[in-house]
């Protein structure tokens, strides 16, 4: 049962992944020259920053999400999401691995990676916000918008416990 639950969720989150992707492009979104994800040297690949978060010892922050320009809507909320998002990463960065993963950037590899990182830690939405604690299991996964104030309080309580 376990098996099949854990196949289940793999199969969703490349979905989740490949078809808003598609929408993003279909509804005539393009991609921003956003420079502060993953780039696609071996080294800088999602699978070696993901790794060296994991073997850190320190707690990560994982930003899921999409920097587009596109219909005004879908444009206005991403840059809020991102903007914000993003302001937090900074305010944490001393204490916290951070990155912000651009799924519409990855190539193949990467995007590959997203998914196994997704999967693994229930990340079944488009954006969110996945919190490692220092040992690299989930500890908390913020899906959608989010509410800062609470989000931080959410951090500074996991970096008191």
């Amino acid at each position: 049962m376990v098996k099949k639950k854990k196949i289940i969720n793999i199969l969703l989150a490349a979905i989740l992944l490949i078809t808003l992707n598609f929408l993003f492009i279909l509804n005539g979104c393009s991609n921003s020259n956003s420079t502060d994800t993953v780039v696609e040297e071996e080294t800088n690949s999602l699978k070696n920053i993901y790794q060296r978060f994991i073997e850190s010892g320190k707690p990560s922050i994982l930003v899921f999400s999409y920097d587009a320009d596109c219909c005004a809507t879908t444009k206005a909320f991403f840059d809020d999401y991102n903007g914000t998002s993003k302001k937090i990463l900074e305010d944490y960065k001393s204490k916290f691995n951070t990155l912000f993963i651009n799924t519409g950037i990855l190539d193949k590899n990467n995007m590959n990676t997203a998914i196994d990182i997704a999967t693994q830690n229930e990340v079944l939405y488009l954006p969110s916000i996945l919190i490692l604690d220092k040992t690299g299991k989930a500890y908390k996964v913020i899906k959608g918008l989010f509410d800062e104030a609470e989000t931080r309080i959410v951090l500074d309580e996991m970096l008191n416990d």
